[in-house]
């Protein structure tokens, strides 16, 4: 078992950033789904406070999400308390948030306590540690909350309106958000497999000669299916008469086009961070179309997207499941270990700055 689940919340889209302000705890315990992506059931999340260097109010920066312990189970509430340690030592933090949503409640306090104990030797202030069971809060910190907690209701909250009409998505939980990386349902998979072989024709050309020419520039077809997806899209939401968005057979072809090396390295260097979002909703739907054997390059470029605009939840799915079929795969190796070491999405930057990805030259896998 994973017992550090996905770190979300690292950056998102630099060019409009959505700011939602908490103004009490409650409203920190409604924020958090928000900052993940989806409902964290059964779950321990520390958010890293980032002070304000003019002074103001302290912004929630990087989140990690981390299985709740078993009850009775010492060992697995060590490893629990150790991460967090560790993540908090990884991000310097000097502040952090401690929230515990689980249905047991002396689970979730014993754990809180114990984080807050380790935090604290360690230099890192807990500003806030809470327990949330869904409907009421309680604070371990010595705040005023009464014995019975306090409540709160996500469909009568300000904040949680406000997240929604800035178009935040929260999903149901994490196995919702693992089923956006899980491609096609079997029963698609032989019709989807005959469209596949009516397409490899017309892409045969390109993908025999990339095979035995590294200077066919298959990063030149990938980059032009993408903007001719993108005009699409952009002209479907304007006022003409456009059908929205690619069709299955675009999306097909681009999964056989990043099938290689050279058109999934291609792939990865138009991810951006202005445009990642946009990306990865474009490639989660290359994806969901994607047979098996097709899918270890779309996944891998929808993990890089994901990351790049925010959603480490995402890029952490889709990775486990190209290493569940591959485990020696280099690329989702790499991009585990990015997740892993909390790397910041500029990072992606510099790896790129050479146009080219770390394991270019390797084997397509």
């Amino acid at each position: 078992m994973r017992i550090l689940d996905d770190l979300p919340g690292s950056g998102g889209p630099p060019e409009a950033p959505v700011r939602l302000r908490a103004t009490d705890h409650t409203d920190l315990v409604l924020l958090i789904p928000y900052l993940l992506g989806y409902h964290p059931y059964e779950s321990l999340v520390l958010s890293v406070l980032v002070a304000n260097p003019d002074g103001g109010a302290s912004r929630l920066g990087l989140s990690a999400r981390l299985d709740l312990p078993p009850a009775g189970h010492p060992e697995a509430e060590l490893a629990v308390v150790d991460t967090v340690v560790a993540v908090a030592r990884k991000q310097r933090a000097a502040e952090v948030v401690l929230i515990a949503y689980g249905s047991d409640g002396r689970r979730c306090a014993r754990v809180l306590d114990r984080a807050a104990f380790a935090l604290h030797g360690t230099g890192v202030a807990v500003r806030v540690a809470i327990h949330a069971d869904g409907t009421r809060w309680w604070s371990r910190l010595g705040d005023p909350c009464p014995p019975e907690g306090v409540g709160y209701d996500v469909g009568d909250s300000p904040l949680v309106a406000e997240a929604v009409l800035a178009g935040c998505a929260v999903r149901g939980d994490r196995a919702a958000v693992a089923r956006s990386a899980a491609g096609p349902p079997a029963r698609e998979l032989p019709r989807l497999r005959r469209r596949l072989r009516a397409l490899q024709g017309s892409l045969r050309d390109t993908t025999r000669a990339v095979e035995h020419d590294p200077a066919v520039p298959v990063g030149s077809a990938v980059a032009r299916a993408l903007d001719a997806m993108a005009g699409r899209r952009d002209a479907s939401s304007g006022d003409r008469d456009v059908p929205g968005g690619p069709g299955e057979d675009d999306l097909l072809g681009l999964a056989l086009l990043v099938a290689g090396v050279a058109g999934r390295d291609a792939a990865l260097v138009l991810v951006d961070r202005p445009g990642a979002r946009q990306q990865a909703e474009l490639w989660q739907r290359v994806v969901a179309v994607s047979p098996p054997e097709l899918a270890a390059g779309p996944l891998c470029v929808l993990a890089v997207a994901a990351w790049q605009c925010g959603d480490g939840t995402l890029a952490r799915c889709c990775v486990d499941r190209v290493l569940e079929s591959d485990p020696v795969h280099r690329l989702a190796g790499l991009i585990d270990a990015v997740l892993d070491q909390q790397l910041p999405p500029e990072t992606w930057g510099r790896l790129t700055g050479s146009s080219s990805v770390p394991d270019s030259a390797g084997p397509p896998r």
